[in-house]
């Protein structure tokens, strides 16, 4: 039985999703490298979330200093390339906030399926 028609939900057991396999994203990603580092993070914490402070630590774990000044920053303009090339494969990433100091929570979320003529002019119009 492939990965793909296995996903549950750590919680309930539940399936999670329509049993699509995020791994897919990976083949073939055309993005820098940090941009990828975010892209396998979330990839393998699917269905869960990732906090900000997760994420920073993955792109600058070769980095001595810890990275930039502005990591924070950083990773909400990759967030937001990283949707612009997820979406027209039927992805994105989610933002949540919990816990206390309201912590951002990132994580991937398969979008439902758009009806007819407008998928189809979406994905030629990208």
């Amino acid at each position: 039985m492939s990965r793909a028609s296995t996903l549950c939900c750590p919680t309930c057991g539940g399936p999670v999703a329509d049993g699509a396999d995020p791994a897919e994203l990976l083949d073939g990603f055309a993005g820098g490298g940090r941009m990828r580092a975010i892209l396998e993070a979330y990839v393998l914490a699917y269905p869960r979330k990732i906090s900000r402070s997760n994420l920073i630590d993955r792109i600058y774990a070769d980095d001595a200093d810890g990275g930039a000044d502005t990591a924070h920053n950083i990773v909400s303009v990759l967030n937001a390339r990283l949707r612009t090339k997820l979406e027209p494969m039927g992805w994105t990433i989610n933002l949540g906030r919990s816990g206390q100091g309201n912590i951002a929570h990132f994580g991937l979320v398969r979008l439902p399926a758009l009806s007819g003529t407008r998928q189809s002019s979406n994905i030629a119009a990208s």
